[in-house]
């Protein structure tokens, strides 16, 4: 049944990779080349083409933009990465918006209080 559930969220997409250790929420939709392994994606969740992610977590309602590489990595919800984006092990708070081309590592983004 999870693999149904899997196949289910990749309706129309083609050339996605997810390994058998990854867990991917309902409605969670992924562009074409990408590559899961050992993660689990939330709900509603929405990933560009040739996107990455390894080892990491990605909370409901995230939007990865195309070729990013994510790996060791927690990105809470409601966060957007923008296009070709690098983050290895960092933590991206809940709203947070990653700009392109961004390259981080052992980060903690968040929003920062006025």
């Amino acid at each position: 049944e999870r693999e149904r559930e899997r196949t289910q969220n990749m309706v129309g997409q083609c050339c996605v990779q997810v390994g058998a250790d990854s867990l991917i929420g309902g409605s969670s939709v992924f562009g074409d080349r990408c590559t899961v392994k050992k993660c689990i994606v939330g709900k509603h969740c929405v990933i560009g083409d040739r996107v990455k992610l390894v080892n990491s977590v990605v909370m409901d309602h995230v939007t990865i933009s195309s070729e990013c590489s994510i790996t060791n990595s927690v990105v809470c919800r409601n966060a957007f990465l923008g296009k070709n984006v690098t983050l290895l092990s960092c933590q991206v708070g809940q709203g947070h918006n990653v700009p392109d081309n961004a390259n981080c590592k052992g980060e903690a983004l968040v929003e920062e209080s006025i």
